[in-house]
């Protein structure tokens, strides 16, 4: 399993697409990340105050192929 960090659902989709294609059947949204750099660019636990945005990561995973 590889692990992406980010913040756009597209990006992520885009990234997750291009590491299914190398056979990674599992990729993972780091929501966990306290570091100070990455929450205050919203990513990482820095995403858990944006309950939209995890719902687009959500909808734009959902709209593509499955894993």
């Amino acid at each position: 399993m590889l692990q992406l960090l980010t913040k756009d659902a597209d990006k992520f989709v885009y990234a997750a697409g291009l590491l299914a294609d190398m056979g990674y059947r599992e990729v993972n949204l780091n929501l966990g990340c306290p570091s100070g750099t990455v929450f205050n660019k919203g990513r990482g636990s820095g995403l858990l105050h944006d309950p939209e945005a995890i719902d687009a990561f959500a909808y734009a995973s959902a709209r593509t192929r499955a894993w």
